[in-house]
């Protein structure tokens, strides 16, 4: 069965299988499963760097991207808990913003006022030592991320993902689906959805190629990409039959 624990292992060496981004502008960047590894691995040391501890929470509001799901492996490397903030979250003041979530370091693209080490850009890395006084532990070891959902009640909920749920879901995603590497996934909901860092984790285990793309260029992607398959909302869907 799936363990997170050994997923370093599973995708760390796969030179053939790709995580591709499209971003907002139809800009193409590639990286096999083995170079992304390389990235989390340096991401990792850098949250070590920067005073992140193991079971201490980063924080991630920001469009998705190789670099979002860089950030999110190499916080499952270090020990440390994801909290993912839906993409439109509002961040006002990111010091109250950081200091309310007992954050030990904010990752984003959305414009922030002031320059405070603790804050970053996904792209960005952060100094050393830089995390603030008041961030806070989560116990267990077992905690995996912190995501939002509004599931059928239409308000936003915190919930807190275990490992072993995470391993569980994935290895039913795997059989009912039965993903292989020569699968090719497409996402384009944003990956603080949890449902598409599920299917992340999957590619990565089954070595099943994946692309990231934003909804704006889900159908542009589609006949370039070629994927075999992809998870979408019913809107999707009935946009899919207008559109045919």
């Amino acid at each position: 069965g799936v363990n997170l624990a050994g997923l370093e292992e599973r995708y760390g060496g796969n030179t053939s299988a790709v995580v591709v981004e499209i971003d907002a502008a139809g800009r193409r960047r590639r990286l096999t499963h083995a170079e992304l590894y390389d990235l989390v691995r340096t991401r990792a040391d850098q949250l070590r760097s920067a005073g992140v501890l193991p079971g201490q929470v980063v924080g991630i509001r920001a469009a998705g991207s190789l670099d979002w799901a860089a950030w999110d492996l190499a916080v499952l490397l270090a020990g440390a808990v994801l909290e993912a903030f839906p993409d439109d979250t509002a961040i006002d003041d990111a010091e109250e913003f950081t200091a309310r979530h007992g954050l030990a370091l904010l990752v984003t693209d959305h414009p922030v006022a002031g320059s405070l080490p603790y804050v970053i850009g996904p792209a960005d890395a952060p100094g050393e030592k830089v995390v603030p006084a008041g961030a806070r532990h989560e116990e267990g070891a077992d905690l995996h991320s912190l995501v939002f959902s509004s599931g059928t009640s239409g308000r936003l909920k915190g919930l807190r993902i275990s490992r072993k749920g995470t391993e569980y879901v994935i290895d039913r995603f795997v059989d009912a689906f039965s993903v292989t590497a020569e699968d090719r996934h497409l996402i384009f909901l944003p990956l603080s959805n949890y449902q598409q860092r599920l299917s992340l984790y999957c590619c990565l285990w089954t070595g099943a190629d994946l692309v990231l793309t934003p909804f704006q260029r889900v159908f542009a992607a589609i006949p370039q990409e070629r994927p075999t398959f992809l998870i979408g909302p019913p809107v999707f869907y009935d946009t899919v039959r207008e559109l045919h």
